[in-house]
Parts: C-alpha cells; sequence; structure tokens
C-alpha cells in the first residue's frame, strides 16, 4: 500500500504503509474490547486480528464471516464472507480499503504532524455518530489505543438507545 499521494494543495505526501493504517491488538487489549462492548457483541464470537488506526476492530467469527466493531460509530458490521476473501480484498487496496483504513485522512494526518505511534490510533474530538463531525485531520487526534478501542464502550452504551437527533451533552470527568 506504499505509494504518494498528493494533499488538498498538491503538496506531495508520504508513502502510508499497513503499519500506519493498522495494527493487531494483543491479546489482553482484545480481551478488554470484547468485555467493554460485551453489551454490543452480545454473545459473538470475537476473535480480533487487526484493527484500523481510526478504531475499527476486525475479528472473525465462529461461523467464518469478518466483522467489525467501529468503536467510533458503535456499531458492528459484516465485511467480509470469510477472512480469506477480507484478506484479498485488502490485497487489492480497493474502495473497501480506503474506508475500513482510510490511508488518505492517514496521510492528512501526517502532513499535520499527527503521527500515530505503535500502541496508538487516532481518536475523533467529535465523534461521527454526530452532525457536526469532520473526517479531517484538524477533528483527530493521535491518543493510546486503548482510549478509542475500550473507553468508547462506555459513551456508546449510554447513548444507544436515544433516538437519532437527540441532543446529548457529553461530560467528561476523571
Amino acid at each position: 500500500m506504499a505509494g504518494k499521494g498528493t494533499g488538498r494543495a498538491g503538496a506531495v505526501l508520504m508513502p502510508v504503509t499497513w503499519s500506519d493504517i493498522a495494527f493487531r491488538p494483543g491479546e489482553n487489549l482484545s480481551k478488554e474490547i470484547a468485555q467493554a462492548w460485551s453489551w454490543l457483541l452480545k454473545n459473538r464470537d470475537f476473535r480480533p486480528f487487526i484493527a484500523s488506526k481510526f478504531g475499527d476492530v476486525f475479528y472473525e467469527t465462529s461461523s467464518g464471516t469478518v466483522e467489525c466493531l467501529s468503536c467510533s460509530l458503535g456499531d458492528i458490521e459484516e465485511v467480509a464472507e470469510s477472512r480469506a476473501v477480507f484478506e484479498q480484498t485488502c490485497d487489492e487496496v480497493g474502495e473497501d480499503v480506503m474506508v475500513w483504513f482510510g490511508p488518505g485522512l492517514i496521510e492528512e494526518l501526517h502532513s499535520a504532524g499527527k503521527v500515530a505511534g505503535a500502541d496508538e490510533c487516532y481518536a475523533f474530538a467529535i465523534l461521527p455518530i454526530f452532525a457536526q463531525c469532520e473526517y479531517s485531520a484538524a477533528n483527530l487526534n493521535a491518543v493510546p489505543a486503548r482510549e478509542v478501542l475500550v473507553g468508547l464502550a462506555q459513551v456508546h452504551s449510554e447513548i444507544a438507545d436515544l433516538p437519532d437527533g437527540t441532543s446529548v451533552q457529553i461530560k467528561i470527568t476523571e
């Protein structure tokens, strides 16, 4: 997936590699994710094998399908009928990969000096579930992966049953 792209102003950006857009969550983090999101995962077999730097966790189910737990959106979607199909799709680097892993936005973040480290991913300042969200470098920051993959579960569990369009106020406490 290496290759040069151009930004909005036409500047040549640095190549983006798989380690820039994805990482493998370790066993302990995977267990924490499963526990934090148990309210949404219910009894799904959760065996994560890769996560995007935007907080999407891809996992294989016991039936062999691949699903995506989007920690930023607070939902689950089937993305491939098998892991082999998922991997083939990733090898082809088509439209699905652009949506799942956002290499263009990663280039924009890198250009803005926001580079997520090995144990980090990008957190939205305004989550995509809110109308005010922008998919831009200005709305994203590199944070420890656990903050997105585990921490957002509580936010989503508290608003999961609210009808679309409901006004919410998020109060951050320590």
